[in-house]
């Protein structure tokens, strides 16, 4: 893998066809691996768009399968491709001349160092052929002699690697190190930059299928859901979108559940509050709901049956405990402490302040 994460497959080391392209295995049996060691020029990856300190990068523009003719079929889906070939001369051979077929045409009658790299040793260079069209489902490339090349002698032809891609190039990679916070309601997600992305879509799986969340591009590393439920975990993954429109693979996905945010303790029931659960908490309900008189401070001490919604069903469960022996509230009752369920609709009913229960 290359320092912008893309997979490189390897046609080597050493003889044999591990790929199963190469029609004739003779015709280019030899490999070297890092062969420039000590003379390659990583600087020259740079030109390229690659890391000059990734020994990655170098070892795959560093090691060279040579021959005397040498012919790949590539298995490919039909559509136009754009064939880039990478090559890299070490041994100082000016006179190394061959030509370049591609789909039976050549392409290039006289490859040579001066045409990929300027003449130069040691550097990397490319050889570029943008539009090239497959309809039977094969690639064909030819590396050939070129015993009539002026300046020519040395038969053995090279090629450091071949990048294929398709028209309107590769999708980018998939974001990495995506993670969500929970918010109230809402849930806060941070991936890392992708150097090759225009920007980035943000996907919530659901049970048709992933749903894109966001309108336009998102074109920052976070991003924030809202509208969603607290308590309820969703499933997040993030893709990279190339400037042509191009969706990388999704992202490794994160699972987050939102949460409203931890208020104060409170005791549930004692609407006072006074340390007493008695009529006149019921009272505060009834007169909160209906004539607006009583402005509570914790209202999640109001919701005695804890169904995220405040009316008389909630004066009544505590007038039941309190002189009939109905059930206990739900926690927090009788002791401080925080609501741990989710309101009703993800709605949080909220307790601003609670003066009996101290931190």
């Amino acid at each position: 893998m290359d320092s912008l994460g893309r997979t490189w497959l390897g046609d080597g080391p050493g003889p044999g066809d591990p790929l199963n392209i190469r029609p004739n295995d003779g015709g280019a049996p030899n490999t070297i691996e890092n062969w420039e060691s000590g003379r390659f020029q990583s600087d020259s990856l740079a030109a390229l768009g690659l890391d000059p300190t990734s020994p990655n990068d170098a070892y795959i523009f560093n090691t060279i399968r040579f021959g005397t003719d040498f012919r790949l079929e590539i298995p490919i889906p039909n559509g136009t491709y754009a064939v880039n070939l990478y090559f890299t001369e070490g041994c100082g051979c000016t006179n190394r001349h061959f030509k370049i077929g591609i789909q039976g045409t050549i392409v290039d009658p006289d490859a040579s160092v001066a045409g990929w790299s300027g003449g130069m040793m040691g550097r990397v260079g490319q050889l570029a052929f943008p539009v090239i069209k497959v309809e039977d489902g094969v690639l064909r490339i030819g590396l050939l002699p070129c015993p009539g090349c002026p300046g020519g002698g040395n038969n053995d032809i090279i090629v450091d690697a071949i990048e294929v891609l398709p028209e309107g190039g590769l999708p980018p990679p998939a974001p990495l190190g995506v993670k969500g916070n929970p918010g109230d309601a809402k849930v806060d997600l941070t991936w890392e930059a992708v150097a090759q992305a225009q920007g980035y879509n943000v996907y919530r799986s659901e049970k048709d299928g992933p749903v894109k969340v966001n309108g336009d591009l998102v074109r920052v590393t976070s991003f924030t859901d809202t509208g969603l439920t607290n308590g309820v975990s969703y499933c997040y993954s993030i893709r990279s979108v190339s400037g042509e429109g191009r969706e990388s693979q999704d992202s490794l996905s994160a699972c987050i559940a939102p949460l409203k945010p931890a208020g104060p303790n409170f005791r549930r029931g004692d609407v006072d509050p006074n340390g007493d659960m008695d009529t006149s908490d019921a009272i505060n309900i009834l007169v909160y709901k209906f004539l607006g008189q009583f402005t509570p401070t914790c209202l999640d001490a109001l919701d005695a049956d804890d169904n995220g919604e405040i009316d008389q069903t909630d004066a009544i469960r505590i007038l039941l405990y309190a002189f009939l022996g109905g059930d206990p509230l739900p926690a927090p009752f009788k002791v401080c402490g925080l609501d741990e369920t989710p309101d009703a609709n993800g709605q949080d009913l909220g307790c601003e302040s609670y003066p009996d229960c101290k931190p």
